[in-house]
Formats: C-alpha cells, structure tokens, sequence
C-alpha cells in the first residue's frame, strides 16, 4: 500500500511564499475596521479572533468607540502603534477604497474583504475592483475577496472570517479553497465531518486567486489533502502549474468544478469542436493533472475524509462485510458501476470461515455474515479472515448506523468500531467503516473511529465513489513515480519539418486552411498522408490516376468549402478513365451549386486508401487552456456517437495512450470479432506529432481537424486522408 504521508514527505516543500501571502493566512497581528459589538459583521469579526484562541494582537478599529469586547478600540488605521501584518475591512464596498489607502500606508499586507459589489454586480463594481486591484499591486497586499467569508486557519487559530465558527470545526490537514461563500459555510458547519488545516473563502479572487492558495498548502506541512470548490478559473495556466506541484508533492486536490453545462458555445466549422465543449477541457486537465473531480458536496466531504487517514491502497480490489444479502449486493452493484473489483475471497479464507461457522452460507465478497451468531463473535473472526487474505488491499465494514439505535445495538456498533480500529493497526490494508444510507448516524461509534483517525463515510454510494478515487489517485501517483507521467517529447520525434510547416502555414491567407496544404503542414511532421495531385481539368485528372495505380479518390479543391461530402463533392474508388472524367464533371457542377461563386482551384486526385479503422483526430482551442487534442471514432457518425478522448497540450506517450485506451471503441483497434488489429504504436505517433504541432504552431490555430485518419492493421502505419486547419482571427496568445 502506498502512504499518503509518504508521498506527501516525498514531495514536501518548505514554506517559501511571499511575504504578503503569509501575512494574509498566518497574520502575527490583525485589524477589523468596522469593528463593534452590534453590527453582524464587525463583531463576528473579532469574536471569531478571540474564539478562536487567536495568540497574536487584535486591533479594533471604529472612532465610534473605544473599546469593542474588552479590547482598545482605535479610530483609524493610522492610529494603532506598530506594525500590522493582516486586516478585516467589515465595510461596505463604497467604503472599501478608501480602507484600502489606509492600511496601505500602513504597510499591512493581507486583507480580508467580505463586501460584495464589486465586478460581482456590474459597471460600478468592475471599477472599484479595479481600482481595488492597481493599489493591493502597487503596495504588493494580497487580498482574499471580496465576496467572500474570508479565511480561517486553524493551524495558527487564525479567523478573518465573517461566518460563526462551529464548535465542531476542529484542526485537521485538509485544506479547502471555496470561491462560494455559502458553500464554504456549509463546509465549516457541517458537524466536523472533515477536519480542516485552512478554510478560505476566495470569493471573486480579484487579487489572490486560487492557484497561489493552492501553492501555499502544497508547501505547507500541517496540509495533507486540498479540497477545491471551483466556479471559475481566473489563472487556468497558474492552476495548472500549482496542480503539477501538488502532484509531484503527492498532495491531492479534491475538486468540485461548477458549471459544467455549454449552452454558450458558438457551432464549429470543423468536426473536432463539436467534440470539445468546456466542460470536457476542463476533465482533461483535471485527469492529466491528477485532480480527483466530484459532482456535488456529499462526494466531496467523503471523498476528502477517505483521503485525509493517509493510507492510499495498492488497486481497486476490495473486500466489504456486511450483515445483509441485499446491502451485500447493492454494494457489489454500486462499486462495480465506479470501476472496483470485488475479487472471490481466498480458498484459505473460505476455509478458515467454514471452520469457524459452517451454517455461514454466503462466503462470498461482499461477505454477508448474518444469522450465524452473535455479531460480537462473529465480526472477529471474518474480520481478522478478511484482514489476511491477500487478494484485495480494501477493508470496508459496511453496517446500519442509524440515529435511533438502540442502546444494545449502539454497543453493537461500537464493538464493531473497536475491532475495525484493531484490524487497520495490525494490516497494511486500507480500512474504512461506511454506513449504508447517508444521513443523521449514531455519534457514538463513528467519535470512536474518529479518534482513531478510521474514516467513516456515509451512504454506499458516496462510499464507494470515495474508494474509486483514492484507488486511482494512487494508480497517478504510481505512474507519475514510474516515470509515465506527464511528461512531453517532442524533442525525440524523428522527421519533423517544422520550418516547411510553418512556411506553408504563414502563406495561407484563407480563414480556412484546405485539405492540400492542410495535409502538407500534417506530412512536414512526419504524420503521414495518401500521394495526391491537383488536376486543373478531366484529362489530368485520368492521367494522375494512372500514375498512382490502382483505385483513385476525387475531391473537390476549394477554400470556400470546409466539408466537401456535405457538396457531393467527393468520389471514391474510381480507376476506369471514363468514369474519373464523368466524376470530375459533376464534382465541379454539385461544388458550384452548393457554393455559387466559391473558388474550385481543382479537383484532387488520391491514391485510395485501403480499408481501416476510420478515427478522427484533431486540435481546439480553449478559452482558458489553449491547445487541446482530440481523438476518437471517425467517420460520418462522429458528431451523434461522440466517442472521444481529450487532452491538454503537451501531451506524453502515456497521457496519449491512456486517451485511446478509454474510448469506448478501443476494442475495435484491438481487433473485435476478428477484424484484424489495428496499428495502435502509428496512431500514438501520429498523436504524439500532432501535440508537437500544436505547441509549435498552436498560436496560431483555432481549430485542426484530421477526418478521417485512417488506421491501418497492424505493422501498416495510419493515413491522414482528410484535414482542415482554421486559423485566429485575432492571432492573441492565450493569457
């Protein structure tokens, strides 16, 4: 089994963050402006302080008193004797500049702003942010806010928080960045389900954004786990970066990303961006980057409490005991849906069991060990069976913890807590208890195991969802320790031209680039593609033909039309001179209907291709994540199946290679009911050079589409017969 701790000493940084955002999260003093005793804010403020056992000054500030809470009251910034490190502006917005100024000249250098209206409202508010933002850059302050709850660390028993702190928000090593102020509440008083190390609620990030959160609790060491409630990136390369830190540091980031429909996305011209919505890039990045991503706060609190017991287990297999056939099932059912393998228990276990209770019918995993005795005999001895069989490196106790227990089966439970605690001491096994619905428990055997630092999650399947993930973020981490991580390699690619392809690129004035010099710049990168010919009219047409031997393919050669199928202008499979002469005729004819006025340079002559797998391939811009790479079933049905795979360039072998292995077609390439095998190492390659491509030309392309690229059996390389490049209109880099 792998240790979290292990891999988070691995890559543990030292603390060497700027100064204004330590000053921010671990303050040595801090000032609430608009501090009182009445108003909700100013005085939540400063009991949170003192609540929270705060060691460092606090310097209330209000001229309309002198003393707030038994402590001096100042009426200015200006006023408070020394230094300053961190400051809670408990003002409403139009006040806030002003408050800014003051603590500038002061030299305070974190400051915490729950006041919405901001570039939360509209014009007004995008001004005063911005406003906000040129003095907290200038005087080098960073800013958590505004609209926001403001932060609580619980490492230092540091509160700039406007929310009333639980009495069950204990010290932990989760740490959790939340751009929703409700949901960081939620979070913090949801009853000490997960204990956290930092609570920050980042709202709209106008000056401190999450990447450099992120940073901080990789390098610190009371963090183990980082838990993410995301509605928009306002840094995605500086995400990107502070997630390819927390992986090399084994540190997980635990990510809920809102907003995952695309009801804004504009239609595409070539086929790839259909394929490729938003959401879909931001799955990519996720999955590259090693962030486990949930869908809603359940799965994120009991995905964070599975992660934060620091065991991470060696595979999916595991092993459940139960006292229910049906939960037994049901939980079969639900881990099998997430990708886990309940694998047959061992014959030595199965003997072991039957000598100890042959009436036990079900000897099977998930092991039902009802109505052989009694639970407080019989839980031990499956148990420590369950705990030496080494076919699995899961334990998970599954039972009924309801809040009406009964006193005896309250005690039942607690037993059954104790043993759990025993078991986890002396395997190596991952141990969890999990309940079977979610919802109000019994406290007292799940106090038990939480003191033993045992997990307890709540509801089968937020339960084995939790499992899946850590299962297949140690599967990342394994990888990443292997050597097969993200890693580009472009550099080792033989046979790629890039000058030749640039040259063609720049030369093409046309919004769209078509298929012949679409497919010269794929050939500069050693993607190969079909001998081809430009024929001006019908006689060239036949001769060209006839140098290439064999079947030939007709296209229409146009600027002005992107899919040339949609204009009928393609034929396939022509060798007879008459008929290539009577194709090229009604190419020409179908292309000026379809598009009065287009440019028809000629028409196309390809040696045709022999039968393969039809794939798509291509490339996409992202708004947010720039170069993207697609691949994934091809042919006339791309668009209704989507059955595609996505990736963040650069891309490396294994990154390209565990997209194809996810398609839902990957079987086809394999060779399904005896087709032959496709060439899979060639269609890595042409990917791998595709990716090479994008970082090499990427700025200056929107989209790239290779439909189809044809892969051929094995040993017999790919074909790129088809390709369309669309290029930026604007030309900017991606920010």
């Amino acid at each position: 089994m792998l240790s979290g701790e292990e891999a988070v000493n691995r890559g543990q940084i030292e603390p060497t963050m700027s100064s204004s955002l330590e000053r921010l999260l671990r303050p040595r003093s801090v000032a609430i402006i608009g501090a009182s005793e009445t108003g909700f804010v100013g005085s939540v403020a400063v009991r949170n302080l003192q609540t929270l056992g705060y060691t460092g000054k606090i310097f209330p500030v209000n001229p309309k008193y002198s003393e707030v809470f038994g402590l001096r009251c100042y009426p200015s910034v200006e006023a408070i004797p020394g230094p300053v490190d961190g400051a809670v502006v408990a003002l409403g917005a139009r006040h806030i500049i002003g408050a800014m100024r003051q603590l500038a000249a002061k030299g305070v250098k974190g400051v915490t702003i729950p006041a919405g209206g901001f570039a939360d409202v509209g014009t007004v508010g995008k001004t005063l942010q911005k406003e906000l933002i040129e003095i907290a850059k200038e005087n080098d302050i960073a800013v958590c806010g505004p609209n926001g709850m403001g932060l609580v660390n619980l490492v230092d028993r540091v509160a700039m928080y406007i929310g009333t702190l639980a009495p069950s928000l204990r010290k932990g090593n989760v740490g959790a960045i939340v751009q929703s102020g409700s949901i960081c509440e939620a979070l913090a008083n949801h009853g000490g389900r997960v204990n956290f190390s930092y609570l920050i609620s980042s709202g709209n990030e106008a000056v401190t954004d999450l990447s450099e959160y992120v940073r901080f609790m990789v390098r610190d060491p009371n963090t183990r786990v980082i838990m993410a409630f995301i509605e928009g990136f306002r840094n995605p390369k500086g995400f990107i970066a502070a997630a390819e830190e927390a992986a090399e540091a084994g540190k997980p980031i635990i990510a809920m990303k809102v907003g995952r429909g695309n009801r804004a996305r504009e239609l595409a011209l070539a086929h790839t961006g259909a394929l490729v919505g938003s959401d879909a890039v931001q799955d990519a990045v996720f999955r590259q980057k090693g962030i486990v991503r949930v869908y809603d706060l359940d799965e994120l609190l009991e995905t964070a409490a599975l992660f934060s017991q620091g065991r991470y287990p060696a595979s999916r297999r595991l092993a459940a005991i139960t006292f229910s056939g049906g939960e037994a099932g049901s939980l079969a059912d639900i881990g099998e849906a997430e990708g886990l393998e309940f694998p047959q228990l061992h014959a030595t276990t199965r003997t072991t069991l039957s000598n100890a209770y042959s009436d036990l019918h079900n000897r099977g995993n998930p092991l039902d060990c009802w109505g052989v005795g009694d639970e407080t005999e019989v839980i031990p001895v499956c148990m420590d069976a369950l705990a030496a069989d080494p076919g699995f490196d899961t334990l998970c106790v599954s039972i009924d913890l309801p809040i009406e227990h009964g006193e005896q089966e309250s005690k039942v439970a607690q037993f059954i807590a104790r043993k759990t605690i025993d078991v986890s001491k002396k395997s190596d096994k991952m141990c969890l208890f999990s309940t079977n619905i979610s919802g109000p428990f019994d406290r007292k055997p799940y106090e038990i195991l939480k003191k033993a630092g045992i997990p307890v999650l709540l509801g089968m399947r937020n339960t084995m969802r939790a499992v899946s993930h850590i299962a297949r973020y140690a599967e990342f981490q394994a990888r990443l320790q292997g050597g097969n991580g993200a890693e580009p390699a472009p550099q080792r690619l033989v046979g790629v031209r890039s000058g030749e392809a640039r040259t063609i690129f720049e030369r093409a004035t046309d919004f769209a680039i078509g298929e012949r010099e679409g497919k010269a710049i794929l050939s500069a990168y050693g993607i190969a593609v079909p001998a081809e010919a430009l024929a001006r009219d019908a006689e060239e047409a036949v001769a060209y033909a006839k140098q290439m031997g064999g079947s030939v393919v007709l296209k229409i050669d146009s600027p002005q039309i992107a899919h040339k199928t949609e204009a009928g202008g393609v034929r396939l499979g022509l060798s007879d001179p008459d008929e290539i002469r009577t194709a090229f005729g009604e190419i020409v004819e179908s292309a000026k209907l379809y598009k009065p006025g287009a440019e028809i340079r000629g028409i196309l002559i390809q040696e045709m291709i022999p039968p393969g797998i039809e794939m798509i391939a291509g490339l996409k811009r992202d708004p947010q994540f720039g170069m993207t790479l697609v691949v994934g079933l091809g042919g006339i049905f791309v668009e209704i199946l989507k059955d595609a795979a996505l990736g963040v360039v650069p891309l490396g072998r294994s990154e390209i290679e565990s997209m194809i292995d996810s398609l839902r077609s990957r079987a086809i390439l394999d060779g399904a009911r005896g087709r032959p095998r496709g060439d899979v190492p060639a269609l890595v390659d042409a990917l791998l050079r595709l990716s090479k491509l994008a970082e090499d030309l990427g700025h200056g392309i929107d989209q790239l589409d290779i439909n189809p690229l044809i892969v051929l059996p094995e040993g017999k390389g790919v074909r790129a017969v088809d390709a369309l490049i669309i290029k930026r209109q604007n030309g900017q880099e991606i920010s």
